[in-house]
């Protein structure tokens, strides 16, 4: 969940340190992060959620994509994530609809006060 809910990039999951400096995500019993670990870990959750072609990334995908579905803005989605550019970021636009929506519907409310500016 904390993948889905922050969108960070598995390497950044696998170094995040705790307050008091403990990896977050260390194997319980030898206290390091290794990706045959994860790897294993992720499998069993893919099984017992019956996702197998689900992988960790595209838990990153569905948080951009719920942002922006809730009205964040692609400028503030892309710092988010880290990406380089806001180009990286416009990959999710087309799930934006209900802003498109929300600009149609605000062109529909002004279009009966058009020429009354100013009077």
């Amino acid at each position: 969940m904390f993948v889905l809910d922050t969108g960070c990039r598995l390497g950044e999951a696998l170094n995040l340190e705790s307050c008091n400096g403990k990896v977050v995500l260390a194997h319980p019993r030898h206290r390091t992060v290794d990706d045959d670990w994860v790897g294993h870990r992720w499998g069993l959750v893919r099984r017992d959620c019956n996702i197998a072609d689900v992988n960790i990334h595209i838990l990153r995908h569905t948080c951009a994509s719920r942002l922006l579905e809730r009205g964040v803005d692609l400028y503030t989605v892309s710092k988010w994530l880290g990406h380089s550019s806001v180009k990286v970021t416009e990959r999710y636009a087309h799930l934006r609809t209900g802003a498109l929506d929300r600009a149609a519907a605000a062109l529909a409310s002004t279009a009966g006060t058009a020429g009354t500016a100013g009077t």
